[in-house]
């Protein structure tokens, strides 16, 4: 439950499943300095795009059999069905994969000594200069920034950090750099410790 004592109405299954399994929210996940944490996330994001795919390959194999279309002579229905198998493969991939990020040891020993951290969102729009906290993500990490406050600019699907001391530029996916995007509404946010 958040600082607030307000138990939170959830839109997205995905964000409600992480909540109930870990007692934190994404956006909390991602502010930890553990990487499986950090990770969830981007696999939410993923768990989120092959459950709609699924939906939608089950909705066209559905309309084909209500409309009978299966009974002609030239149907597409192995296809319909190759596709709905696919898509349940990867989409259990995905979950597969969230849940071992939820059930990570390290993840649930952090979690377990520091309260999940008051958090609000603030949005930020494309070409717009922020000041962003680096995630515990594996690319970060790699780049020994993880965790750096540091001036940033959102391109399209990438954010380019402005750090004068880099000896490259450095420019990451939005996830890999701290800006996440609401599934309900699509805009890009950033994450602010409340007070």
């Amino acid at each position: 439950m958040p600082a607030s004592g307000i138990a939170p109405t959830w839109t997205d299954p995905v964000e409600r499943l992480i909540h109930r399994r870990t007692g934190r929210t994404p956006d909390q996940h991602a502010f930890d300095p553990i990487p499986a944490a950090a990770a969830i996330p981007l696999a939410a994001e993923k768990v989120r795009g092959w459950r709609a795919e699924l939906v939608i390959a089950a909705d066209d194999l559905r309309s084909a059999l209500i409309s009978a279309c299966d009974l002609s002579d030239e149907s597409d229905i192995g296809r319909l069905l190759d596709g709905l198998a696919n898509a349940a493969a990867e989409y259990r991939h995905c979950l597969r994969q969230l849940h071992e990020l939820m059930d990570d040891p390290e993840r649930r020993y952090y979690a377990a000594d520091h309260p999940a951290l008051p958090l609000r969102r603030t949005i930020v729009e494309q070409g717009q200069r922020f000041t962003v906290r680096l995630p515990h993500t594996e690319a970060c990490r790699k780049r020994g920034i993880a965790g750096w406050v540091v001036p940033a600019r959102l391109l399209g699907d990438t954010v380019e950090l402005l750090d004068d001391d880099a000896e490259s530029q450095i420019v990451l996916q939005h996830l890999e750099a701290g800006v996440f995007i609401s599934p309900t509404n699509g805009q890009p946010y950033i994450l602010r410790r409340t007070a």
